[in-house]
């Protein structure tokens, strides 16, 4: 009986774990879309002034904040539809994580970015 309990046990966190890497994979798939469509939107960086110049922070942690920043200019970004797609990639890493049993590190604080010879950049 003790064997049988302990078979029903196993099965029943085997099938929440896979459910759980079905969601999983779900919104893996559609994380790499979202990343996709912000490469094709962030534009390359270029600038004039400090002031089209930001920093965005893309992920998510479990213990807050995200996983990485990355840069781009408002002059060469259409900077509602970025954000925008930011906002729903970082849903779904919030989505993953609730679906994860991953460790994971905090990244640093963000930190602003400069306009340097035409291009924005975080300056240490």
């Amino acid at each position: 009986m003790k064997s049988r309990f302990r078979f029903l046990h196993l099965l029943g966190f085997a099938l929440v774990s896979f459910g759980q890497l079905a969601v999983a994979s779900d919104l893996d798939v559609e994380m790499k879309k979202a990343a996709d469509q912000i490469k094709r939107v962030r534009g390359n960086g270029k600038c004039v002034h400090s002031k089209q110049c930001k920093v965005v922070g893309l992920g998510a942690q479990l213990c807050g904040g995200y996983d990485g920043y990355f840069i781009y200019s408002t002059l060469d970004a259409d900077e509602k539809q970025l954000l925008g797609l930011v906002a729903r990639f970082n849903q779904r890493a919030e989505e993953l994580h609730k679906t994860s049993l991953m460790v994971e590190h905090c990244a640093p604080k963000l930190r602003p970015a400069h306009c340097m010879k035409d291009l924005c950049r975080i300056v240490d």
